[in-house]
């Protein structure tokens, strides 16, 4: 097993080789960011900015579904009111996660990821919708599905959206 002081080396030693080869390095893969954030929460130093922002913007940015399912679970993880993190990342995950509104097609993109993003979302107290449109592919084709998911956007859209 690693220890977090070693992981820490580890990840250090790794981001700084293409540095001094003179190349750029690489953007850090998801496990790298959730590695980095669980070694400063076990030390104790965790920077909010630093050490989990990364891992909120990689989930809002990723297509990748492994990369989604494991940021997703190691956010609720640490984000969990009941768990060992500080109060400090909870308040930070708390206030960095967007409300959502997540309508979809029941078809055939991963409900687990949909389901754990969920329930993610829903532990930090975060505003969720989730509206499944049974029958439909990715597009939606039924004219009262097509009505009710603009009526819920606009809706959604002036809750969170207007100043």
């Amino acid at each position: 097993m690693i220890t977090p002081a070693r992981r820490l080396i580890l990840v250090a030693l790794l981001l700084a080789a293409p540095v001094a080869a003179g190349k750029k390095p690489a953007l850090p893969s998801a496990d790298e960011l959730i590695d980095r954030a669980e070694v400063a929460i076990e030390a104790g130093s965790i920077d909010p900015q630093r050490d989990l922002a990364p891992l909120v913007e990689r989930l809002r940015t990723t297509q990748v579904e492994d990369e989604q399912d494991s940021l997703v679970r190691s956010i609720a993880t640490m984000g969990r009111h009941d768990g060992r993190s500080p109060a400090s990342v909870k308040a930070y995950l708390s206030e960095a996660a967007p409300a959502a509104l997540l309508a979809v097609a029941r078809g055939k993109s991963n409900a687990q990821i949909r389901g754990d993003a969920l329930m993610a979302l829903r532990s930090l107290n975060v505003p969720t919708q989730l509206v499944i449109y049974p029958g439909e592919n990715h597009g939606l084709t039924v004219p009262s599905y097509l009505r009710d998911r603009l009526e819920r956007n606009l809706a959604w859209y002036d809750k969170y959206l207007k100043p």
